[in-house]
């Protein structure tokens, strides 16, 4: 019951399917975390997003989950949103959860220039993730290595 291996499973081997974004909308609004993580991943793999994509992702801003969250927001994002996902992956760089900085770290590290307005942001998460880092939290580490990869010189 905590685990749908099912669901989950049918909702990962969508990914890459472009004939499967009807049903990874509506797996965005399943009950399990993980199952709308992989709806939201299979529509940020898509090469071109529909009204009704956009439209679900957008929903899935503010998903429960973190990690949904930030995979729609790096989704939009990428498929020229920004303007609405740049605050969500901002918002997620101060989640509680190192997992979560970690996943909008690189996302907006993926993001290139189109980053640039969540700089200040990533700046502070970067600081934080430096301090984090000589204090032994193995994570830090990695959430460093997106930032300064992502940051100007």
């Amino acid at each position: 019951e905590r685990y749908p291996l099912a669901r989950l499973l049918d909702a990962a081997d969508a990914v890459g399917r472009e004939e499967a974004a009807p049903r990874q909308r509506d797996w965005l609004r399943d009950t399990h975390d993980g199952v709308r993580y992989w709806a939201a991943v299979g529509l940020h793999a898509r090469t071109k997003l529909g009204d009704a994509d956009r439209a679900a992702l957008r929903a899935a801003l503010r998903d429960a989950s973190p990690t949904v969250r930030i995979e729609a927001a790096a989704a939009l994002a990428q498929h020229g949103e920004a303007s609405a996902a740049l605050p969500v992956l901002a918002a997620a760089l101060r989640d509680p959860s190192r997992e979560a900085v970690l996943h909008a770290a690189r996302a907006l590290e993926l993001l290139g220039p189109a980053a640039r307005p969540a700089f200040d942001d990533m700046r502070a998460a970067l600081a934080t993730a430096r301090v984090a880092e000589k204090a032994g939290e193995p994570m830090a580490m990695f959430v460093r290595f997106s930032l300064e990869a992502a940051l100007p010189k």
